[in-house]
Protein backbone atom coordinates (compact mmCIF):
# COMPACT_ATOMS: atom_id res chain seq x y z
CA UNK A 1 0.00 0.00 0.00
CA UNK A 2 1.09 3.72 -0.99
CA UNK A 3 0.83 6.01 2.58
CA UNK A 4 -0.40 9.81 1.58
CA UNK A 5 1.23 12.25 4.06
CA UNK A 6 -1.61 13.10 6.27
CA UNK A 7 -1.65 17.15 4.88
CA UNK A 8 -1.82 15.84 1.37
CA UNK A 9 -5.00 13.44 2.61
CA UNK A 10 -6.75 15.80 4.23
CA UNK A 11 -6.75 18.27 1.31
CA UNK A 12 -8.04 15.26 -1.22
CA UNK A 13 -10.80 13.82 0.70
CA UNK A 14 -11.35 18.13 1.55
CA UNK A 15 -12.21 18.41 -2.20
CA UNK A 16 -14.56 15.40 -2.22
CA UNK A 17 -17.67 17.10 -0.92
CA UNK A 18 -17.81 20.13 -3.49
CA UNK A 19 -16.61 18.12 -6.29
CA UNK A 20 -18.87 15.08 -5.76
CA UNK A 21 -22.33 17.43 -4.75
CA UNK A 22 -21.44 19.30 -8.08
CA UNK A 23 -21.33 16.40 -10.36
CA UNK A 24 -24.65 15.82 -13.20
CA UNK A 25 -23.59 12.07 -14.03
CA UNK A 26 -25.11 11.07 -10.66
CA UNK A 27 -26.98 12.15 -7.31
CA UNK A 28 -26.29 11.34 -3.98
CA UNK A 29 -25.25 12.59 -0.41
CA UNK A 30 -22.27 14.37 0.48
CA UNK A 31 -19.55 12.08 1.39
CA UNK A 32 -18.67 11.96 4.96
CA UNK A 33 -15.00 11.82 4.78
CA UNK A 34 -14.43 11.69 8.77
CA UNK A 35 -15.83 7.95 8.16
CA UNK A 36 -14.55 4.55 10.08
CA UNK A 37 -10.59 3.83 8.55
CA UNK A 38 -11.97 1.01 6.41
CA UNK A 39 -14.81 2.67 4.73
CA UNK A 40 -12.97 3.28 0.73
CA UNK A 41 -13.51 6.92 0.02
CA UNK A 42 -13.09 8.23 -3.46
CA UNK A 43 -10.22 10.58 -3.54
CA UNK A 44 -8.15 12.80 -6.41
CA UNK A 45 -4.62 12.57 -7.48
CA UNK A 46 -3.26 14.57 -10.17
CA UNK A 47 -6.73 14.41 -12.24
CA UNK A 48 -7.19 10.95 -11.97
CA UNK A 49 -9.83 9.28 -9.32
CA UNK A 50 -8.79 6.46 -6.96
CA UNK A 51 -10.03 5.05 -3.11
CA UNK A 52 -8.51 5.94 -0.04
CA UNK A 53 -9.34 4.23 3.58
CA UNK A 54 -10.85 6.71 6.33
CA UNK A 55 -7.19 6.28 7.69
CA UNK A 56 -5.71 8.08 4.60
CA UNK A 57 -4.26 4.67 3.43
CA UNK A 58 -4.13 4.21 -0.81
CA UNK A 59 -6.65 1.38 -1.70
CA UNK A 60 -6.91 1.84 -5.17
CA UNK A 61 -4.26 3.36 -7.43
CA UNK A 62 -5.90 7.02 -8.91
CA UNK A 63 -7.20 6.17 -12.39
CA UNK A 64 -10.91 6.84 -12.89
CA UNK A 65 -12.18 10.13 -14.73
CA UNK A 66 -14.93 9.81 -12.30
CA UNK A 67 -15.50 7.58 -8.80
CA UNK A 68 -18.29 7.56 -6.30
CA UNK A 69 -18.72 6.21 -3.17
CA UNK A 70 -19.35 2.31 -2.24
CA UNK A 71 -22.92 0.76 -2.12
CA UNK A 72 -23.49 -2.38 -1.78
CA UNK A 73 -19.96 -4.00 -2.51
CA UNK A 74 -20.02 -1.61 -5.95
CA UNK A 75 -18.47 1.40 -7.07
CA UNK A 76 -19.78 3.85 -9.84
CA UNK A 77 -16.95 5.01 -12.18
CA UNK A 78 -16.44 6.30 -15.28
CA UNK A 79 -13.22 5.77 -18.09
CA UNK A 80 -13.23 6.81 -21.43
CA UNK A 81 -16.31 9.05 -20.80
CA UNK A 82 -18.56 5.53 -20.18
CA UNK A 83 -19.49 3.66 -16.84
CA UNK A 84 -19.25 0.65 -15.06
CA UNK A 85 -18.90 -0.47 -11.35
CA UNK A 86 -15.77 -1.68 -9.18
CA UNK A 87 -15.47 -3.92 -6.10
CA UNK A 88 -14.16 -3.07 -3.41
CA UNK A 89 -10.53 -4.36 -4.57
CA UNK A 90 -10.45 -2.46 -7.57
CA UNK A 91 -11.91 -5.29 -10.22
CA UNK A 92 -14.40 -3.91 -13.01
CA UNK A 93 -17.15 -6.42 -11.91
CA UNK A 94 -19.36 -4.00 -14.57
CA UNK A 95 -17.76 -2.70 -17.21
CA UNK A 96 -17.68 0.68 -18.48
CA UNK A 97 -19.96 0.91 -21.19
CA UNK A 98 -22.81 2.79 -19.89
CA UNK A 99 -23.63 6.36 -21.43
CA UNK A 100 -24.86 6.81 -17.70
CA UNK A 101 -25.64 5.38 -14.33
CA UNK A 102 -26.49 5.75 -10.68
CA UNK A 103 -25.54 3.48 -7.74
CA UNK A 104 -26.43 0.44 -6.25
CA UNK A 105 -29.78 -0.34 -3.61
CA UNK A 106 -31.81 -2.92 -2.98
CA UNK A 107 -29.39 -5.33 -5.47
CA UNK A 108 -30.26 -2.89 -8.18
CA UNK A 109 -28.58 -0.63 -10.22
CA UNK A 110 -30.11 2.32 -12.70
CA UNK A 111 -27.92 2.02 -16.11
CA UNK A 112 -28.23 4.08 -19.81
CA UNK A 113 -27.32 2.06 -22.04
CA UNK A 114 -27.90 4.95 -25.01
CA UNK A 115 -31.34 7.11 -24.43
CA UNK A 116 -33.67 4.27 -22.38
CA UNK A 117 -32.90 3.59 -18.51
CA UNK A 118 -33.27 0.16 -17.08
CA UNK A 119 -31.42 -1.76 -14.33
CA UNK A 120 -28.75 -4.58 -13.78
CA UNK A 121 -27.95 -6.75 -10.72
CA UNK A 122 -24.46 -6.57 -9.05
CA UNK A 123 -22.84 -9.16 -11.56
CA UNK A 124 -24.53 -6.54 -14.40
CA UNK A 125 -26.95 -8.93 -15.93
CA UNK A 126 -29.57 -6.45 -17.06
CA UNK A 127 -32.15 -7.46 -14.99
CA UNK A 128 -35.37 -4.95 -16.40
CA UNK A 129 -34.59 -4.14 -19.67
CA UNK A 130 -33.81 -0.31 -20.88
CA UNK A 131 -37.51 1.38 -21.41
CA UNK A 132 -38.05 4.04 -19.09
CA UNK A 133 -37.45 7.68 -19.02
CA UNK A 134 -35.75 10.03 -16.22
CA UNK A 135 -38.81 11.78 -15.01
CA UNK A 136 -38.56 15.48 -13.81
CA UNK A 137 -40.55 17.04 -11.15
CA UNK A 138 -43.82 17.91 -12.05
CA UNK A 139 -46.13 21.03 -10.74
CA UNK A 140 -47.05 20.17 -7.10
CA UNK A 141 -45.09 17.27 -6.57
CA UNK A 142 -42.60 16.70 -3.76
CA UNK A 143 -39.82 14.89 -6.20
CA UNK A 144 -36.70 16.23 -6.67
CA UNK A 145 -35.51 17.33 -9.83
CA UNK A 146 -33.37 15.30 -12.39
CA UNK A 147 -30.29 15.98 -13.34
CA UNK A 148 -30.15 17.94 -16.64
CA UNK A 149 -28.14 15.22 -18.37
CA UNK A 150 -31.15 13.24 -18.58
CA UNK A 151 -31.97 11.53 -22.31
CA UNK A 152 -35.15 12.97 -24.26
CA UNK A 153 -38.18 11.70 -23.24
CA UNK A 154 -39.34 7.84 -24.38
CA UNK A 155 -42.05 5.95 -22.36
CA UNK A 156 -41.99 1.98 -22.70
CA UNK A 157 -45.11 0.16 -25.16
CA UNK A 158 -47.48 0.47 -22.28
CA UNK A 159 -46.86 4.49 -21.36
CA UNK A 160 -45.30 3.70 -18.20
CA UNK A 161 -42.38 6.68 -16.85
CA UNK A 162 -40.11 5.22 -14.08
CA UNK A 163 -40.04 8.17 -11.64
CA UNK A 164 -37.58 8.98 -9.09
CA UNK A 165 -37.97 7.90 -5.31
CA UNK A 166 -38.19 11.14 -2.50
CA UNK A 167 -34.64 11.22 -0.75
CA UNK A 168 -32.39 7.87 -1.15
CA UNK A 169 -30.51 7.37 -4.58
CA UNK A 170 -31.67 3.91 -5.79
CA UNK A 171 -35.54 3.94 -6.94
CA UNK A 172 -36.57 1.25 -5.15
CA UNK A 173 -37.85 0.80 -1.44
CA UNK A 174 -38.76 -1.98 -0.16
CA UNK A 175 -38.74 -3.90 -3.52
CA UNK A 176 -40.85 -1.49 -5.38
CA UNK A 177 -40.21 1.25 -7.61
CA UNK A 178 -42.77 3.74 -8.45
CA UNK A 179 -44.10 4.58 -12.00
CA UNK A 180 -46.76 6.78 -13.49
CA UNK A 181 -48.76 6.26 -16.71
CA UNK A 182 -51.33 9.09 -17.33
CA UNK A 183 -51.19 11.20 -14.37
CA UNK A 184 -51.64 8.16 -12.46
CA UNK A 185 -48.89 6.40 -10.04
CA UNK A 186 -48.86 2.83 -9.61
CA UNK A 187 -45.45 0.28 -8.91
CA UNK A 188 -42.89 -1.82 -10.46
CA UNK A 189 -40.82 -5.16 -8.80
CA UNK A 190 -37.80 -5.32 -9.16
CA UNK A 191 -38.13 -7.46 -12.38
CA UNK A 192 -39.85 -4.32 -13.90
CA UNK A 193 -43.69 -6.37 -13.17
CA UNK A 194 -46.34 -3.72 -13.06
CA UNK A 195 -47.25 -5.04 -9.53
CA UNK A 196 -49.68 -2.17 -8.43
CA UNK A 197 -51.48 -0.69 -11.58
CA UNK A 198 -51.22 2.64 -11.79
CA UNK A 199 -54.50 4.57 -10.34
CA UNK A 200 -53.48 6.78 -7.59
CA UNK A 201 -53.18 10.60 -8.00
CA UNK A 202 -49.96 10.67 -5.41
CA UNK A 203 -47.98 8.24 -4.46
CA UNK A 204 -45.11 7.71 -1.65
CA UNK A 205 -42.22 5.25 -1.31
CA UNK A 206 -42.86 1.92 0.50
CA UNK A 207 -41.96 2.09 4.73
CA UNK A 208 -42.69 -0.60 7.01
CA UNK A 209 -44.72 -2.30 4.17
CA UNK A 210 -46.98 0.80 3.30
CA UNK A 211 -47.26 3.68 0.81
CA UNK A 212 -48.65 6.48 1.49
CA UNK A 213 -51.02 7.04 -1.74
CA UNK A 214 -53.45 9.84 -2.24
CA UNK A 215 -56.59 8.89 -4.70
CA UNK A 216 -58.21 10.79 -7.70
CA UNK A 217 -60.87 12.37 -5.27
CA UNK A 218 -58.33 13.97 -2.68
CA UNK A 219 -58.64 11.61 0.25
CA UNK A 220 -55.37 10.28 1.45
CA UNK A 221 -54.38 6.53 2.78
CA UNK A 222 -52.15 3.36 3.02
CA UNK A 223 -51.39 0.57 0.49
CA UNK A 224 -49.73 -2.63 0.96
CA UNK A 225 -46.84 -4.32 -1.22
CA UNK A 226 -49.37 -6.23 -2.84
CA UNK A 227 -52.00 -3.32 -3.90
CA UNK A 228 -54.20 -3.81 -1.45
CA UNK A 229 -55.52 -0.32 0.35
CA UNK A 230 -55.36 -0.76 3.95
CA UNK A 231 -56.76 2.67 4.77
CA UNK A 232 -59.77 3.83 4.30
CA UNK A 233 -61.08 0.69 4.08
CA UNK A 234 -63.75 2.23 1.80
CA UNK A 235 -61.25 2.87 -1.16
CA UNK A 236 -60.51 -1.08 -1.42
Amino acid sequence: MIRCPRRATLLLLAVVVPILTACREVSQPALDAGGPPDVLVPVQQNGAWGYATGSGTLAIAPQFERAYRFEEGRALVRRDGRYGFIDTSGTAVIPPIYAAARPFSEGRAPVRPDSLWGFVDREGRMVIDPRFRWASRAPGDSLPTVAPDAPAPARDASGLTLVPPVGPTSYFSEGRARVRRNGRWGFVDRTGELVIPPRFARAGDFHDGLARVRFADGRAGYVALDGTVVWPPDAR
